[in-house]
């Protein structure tokens, strides 16, 4: 029967029977070492290596493609501490209605926005429902939100906001606006934060969004 080292490696013991390749695949495997790998596409295909299609818990990767980033699995999604983790959202939205909050877009629309040359780390991001990102990691956040281009002079306000409690951290006021920034420099947000993004205009705009988040500490 295998023994385990302080580390974790199973190693045969003096009455297993003698088997040198198995028993050397095992304790490499047993090991979890950090995997190498190009991108995001053959980490997700990692899974297809292991029984039952399963990525063993605490499995880490380094990804060439992000230079110093190590992802690890925690059997819902790839999260990290290493690396810039950063996310941009650019997309130019249709006529929202007038006088309803309205925000960047649904999360199929969030998704199909995000710039993935100038995203690091975006697997650390989610978006829940319309308009929120939700963060995988806690820390300190640097939050900003462009919306630009109305199609006309817009008044209203943007906010962002904590969507836990409701709490503002920027909000903006439209004067006969066409480009407007709200913006949070710091902030700190706890694992599985959800942040709302919402505008409100008295008439109905078209416009365009530009969202960054970045994990700063």
């Amino acid at each position: 029967m295998p023994a385990k080292t302080r580390n974790r490696v199973e190693i045969p013991v003096g009455s297993d029977p003698y088997n040198l390749t198995a028993d050397l695949k095992n304790a490499f495997e047993s090991a979890l070492l950090t995997v190498p790998v190009e991108n995001a596409a053959a980490r997700d295909a990692l899974a297809a290596l292991f029984p039952n299609n399963t990525l063993p818990l605490n499995l880490s990767v380094a990804r060439a493609d992000l230079p110093g980033l190590i992802e690890t699995w925690t059997g819902a999604r790839w999260i990290s501490n290493s690396g810039a983790i950063h996310l941009e959202i650019a997309r130019t939205a249709g006529v929202n209605l007038a006088n309803s909050l309205w925000g960047p877009g649904t999360p199929s629309e969030l998704t199909a926005g995000v710039n993935g040359g100038a995203s690091r780390n975006p697997s650390q991001f989610s978006f829940p429902v319309n308009n929120m990102v939700e963060v995988a990691l806690e820390g300190i956040y640097a939050l900003s939100w462009a919306v630009t281009d109305f199609s006309s002079g817009a008044n209203g306000y943007i906010t962002i906001r904590r969507d836990s409690n409701n709490q503002v951290l920027a909000q903006k006021a439209l004067s006969n606006t066409f480009d407007v920034t709200a913006e949070r420099p710091s902030i700190y947000l706890p694992a599985g934060a959800r942040v709302r993004f919402n505008f409100l205009t008295l008439q109905a705009v078209e416009c365009k969004h530009l969202l960054s988040i970045t994990k700063i500490g």
